[in-house]
C-alpha cells in the first residue's frame, strides 16, 4: 500500500535548509518509516470481541460470500399484492382484495402465496410471498384483516428489498488497509464473517529519562519537576492505535538506562525515550547509546524538537525513538516522527490530515527550521481563525488549550494576520 507523503512535506520549503549541521525532518522520517514494517496479522472474531477489534487495521480484503439482503423482503408493514391488481386504486375508487394470509418477519415457514385478486398480510422484513411484486404499505389501505381496500397503487417493486440489491456475493465488502469501525463490524457481522486478518495493535515502551522528575504522589524536591512527560507520550501512543506496555522513569545514569531498556525491549515493537538527546554533559540517551547499533543522534530542522535520535540497538530489536525532553517539544515530535512510525506499524496510512485556516495574529519564525506552533482552532462561516499560543517548549498549560499546530514551512521568517496557513489536527479521529 503506497502512503501518501507525510503532512510535513506538504509544506514548501519543508525538507531543506540551508544549515547543513541540521537535518531535513522528511530525510528523518523517511529513514524511520524505512526501518518499518507492519505487525504480522493475526485472525480475530469481530462479533465475539468488538470492542478488541475497533481501530485495528484490517490486513486482507473482506468479500461477500452471501448476497445482502439474503431473499427479497417487505421494506413496510403492508400488504403484498400483484402490482397490477391496484394499478388503478385511488380513494375515491379503492380496489378491494379478500386477505389470504399474513406473513411477519422471521415467522418460519414458507409465506401463502399471492394469486392474482389476493393479498397477504406482511410485516417488515418478512419473506416476499411467491407472487407478490409489490407492498402496499398499511397507510395506502384502510387495514383490514378479511378484505383490504387499497386507496392509492403501487408500482412493481415498490417497497420490496431485493436480493443481493445491497451487497452482492463476491462483493468487496471492507477493503485491507480499513481501520475497523462500527459500521464495518456491522456489516461483517450481517454477514456472519467469523474471522478477520488484522495488524495487532503495535507494543510501546515509554522510557523517561532526568533526574528531576518525580512521580505522582511523591513530595517535590526543590529542584524536581512532575513526570508529566512519560504521561504525555504514552497517552498519545494510545491515540494513535498503539499499546503502552511499559513505563520507565529513569535518573540521568546510564547503568539505569540500561537496565530500563533491557526490561522492555523483549516487550516491544517500539520504545520511545524522552529527554537527554542534546549534547550536554548529562544527555544521558545520547552519551549512553549514541554508536550503538544504528543509532543516530543528531539535530533536525524543526522547532520546538530540533534534537532527535533514533535507530535499534541490534537486529530485531525494537526501533527507538528518543525524543526530547521537554514535554511540547517532545509532544510535537511525537506527532511529526513517531505518529506515523505507529500508522506504518498498523498497516494503516501514514498520512496526517491537515486543512486551512486563517491566521489571527502575526507570528514570527525563524528562517532555517519547519516551525510547529500550538494553537487554538476557533470555527465560523468561512475558513476557521487560529489562534497561537506561543513556542516554549515546556508550556504544557498553553498545549492542553491548544487542538492544532500551525505549520510554518522552513525559509519563511513571516506570516501576517489574516494569511491563509495549513494547520495539523492534535486529536486523532474518533472511533
Amino acid at each position: 500500500m503506497a502512503d501518501a507523503r507525510p503532512p510535513v512535506a506538504g509544506a514548501p520549503g519543508g525538507c531543506c535548509t540551508d544549515d547543513p549541521t541540521l537535518r531535513g525532518v522528511e530525510d528523518l522520517l523517511a529513514d524511520v518509516l524505512g526501518d518499518l514494517a507492519a505487525t504480522v496479522p493475526v485472525a480475530v472474531a469481530p462479533s465475539a470481541d468488538p470492542a478488541g477489534v475497533l481501530g485495528l487495521v484490517l490486513a486482507e480484503d473482506v468479500r461477500a460470500t452471501a448476497p445482502l439482503p439474503g431473499f427479497d423482503n417487505a421494506a413496510m408493514d403492508g400488504y403484498a399484492v400483484d402490482h397490477r391488481d391496484v394499478a388503478d386504486a385511488t380513494p375515491d375508487a379503492p380496489v378491494t382484495l379478500p386477505v389470504v394470509g399474513a406473513v411477519a418477519a422471521g415467522s418460519g415457514g414458507a409465506p401463502p402465496r399471492v394469486a392474482r385478486g389476493r393479498a397477504v398480510r406482511i410485516m417488515t422484513g418478512a419473506r416476499m410471498p411467491p407472487g407478490a411484486t409489490a407492498v402496499v404499505p398499511w397507510e395506502s389501505t384502510d387495514r383490514g384483516s378479511a378484505r383490504v381496500e387499497v386507496h392509492h397503487g403501487v408500482d412493481e417493486g415498490r417497497h420490496v428489498r431485493r436480493t443481493g440489491e445491497d451487497v452482492a456475493c463476491g462483493d468487496l465488502v471492507v477493503a485491507a488497509g480499513t481501520t475497523l469501525r462500527a459500521r464495518h463490524l456491522g456489516v461483517l457481522a450481517a454477514l456472519d464473517v467469523r474471522t478477520v486478518r488484522v495488524h495487532p495493535a503495535p507494543r510501546v515502551a515509554v522510557v523517561a529519562t532526568g533526574s528531576e522528575l518525580q512521580p505522582a504522589g511523591e513530595p517535590l524536591r526543590p529542584d524536581g519537576i512532575r513526570d508529566s512527560g512519560a504521561t504525555l507520550v504514552g497517552a498519545s501512543v494510545v491515540e494513535a492505535g498503539g499499546v503502552v506496555v511499559a513505563t520507565r522513569t529513569v535518573p540521568d545514569d546510564p547503568a539505569a538506562l540500561e537496565q530500563a531498556l533491557a526490561e522492555v525491549a523483549p516487550l516491544a515493537d517500539l520504545v520511545v525515550t524522552t529527554g537527554g538527546v542534546s549534547e550536554g554533559d548529562h544527555d544521558v540517551v545520547r552519551l549512553t547509546l549514541a554508536g550503538r547499533g544504528s543509532m543516530w543522534f543528531g539535530r533536525i530542522a524543526m522547532q520546538p524538537g530540533k534534537p532527535q535520535g533514533f535507530g535499534r540497538l541490534e537486529a530485531g530489536g525494537p526501533l527507538l525513538c528518543c525524543l526530547p525532553g521537554n514535554p511540547v517539544a517532545s509532544f510535537t515530535s511525537f506527532h511529526v516522527l513517531v505518529r506515523p512510525a505507529l500508522a506504518r506499524l498498523r498497516g494503516a496510512s501514514v498520512a496526517w490530515p491537515t486543512s486551512s485556516a486563517v491566521l489571527a495574529t502575526d507570528l514570527d519564525s525563524p528562517a532555517d527550521r519547519l516551525q510547529l506552533v500550538r494553537a487554538t482552532l476557533e470555527h465560523g462561516d468561512d475558513l476557521p481563525r487560529v489562534t497561537p499560543g506561543g513556542t516554549a517548549s515546556h508550556m504544557v498549560g498553553a498545549l492542553a488549550r491548544s487542538d492544532v499546530l500551525v505549520v510554518v514551512p522552513v525559509g519563511v521568517t513571516r506570516l501576517s494576520a489574516g494569511a491563509t496557513v495549513t494547520v495539523l489536527r492534535i486529536d486523532p479521529e474518533p472511533l
